[in-house]
């Protein structure tokens, strides 16, 4: 099985940690400064959103999040390369109707190592349940 030092493994955990802080608190774009220049976002049934810019457009959202819960939350990698997986629950109100709705699935991200030593998220993507 592939390991990391628990440094890395600390570091990944706090970039989860605060990217569901940010959205949370609606702060979407500010998500990026733990990205790549150059991150991919695997969006299920829509074109691939490569970079930062491009990514804007998918972050900037009128969606208010009233939760968003993980679990099953596994960090793994060797060297400068790492996955994360979890399952995700997300509690929004629609900006149609108003109400609260919910969504579910699960989630990976591949990040890499940066030469300053700092984890970057090159790819992220998720499936709903069904």
């Amino acid at each position: 099985m592939l390991t990391l030092p628990t440094d890395d493994l600390d570091a990944i955990g706090h970039i989860h940690r605060r990217w569901i802080e940010l959205e949370l608190a609606g702060n979407g774009l500010e998500v990026l400064q733990f990205c790549t220049d150059d991150v991919r976002w695997l969006v299920p049934n829509a074109e691939m959103i490569v970079g930062k810019d491009a990514a804007c457009s998918l972050l900037e959202s009128d969606v208010q999040i009233v939760e968003l819960t993980t679990e099953q939350v596994e960090i793994t990698g060797h060297g400068r390369l790492a996955y994360k997986t979890s399952r995700y629950t997300t509690r929004f109100v629609s900006p149609e109707s108003g109400e609260i709705l919910a969504a579910s699935g699960t989630h990976l991200w591949i990040l890499h190592k940066q030469p300053d030593a700092q984890w970057k998220v090159a790819l992220v993507t998720w499936q709903p349940a069904s």
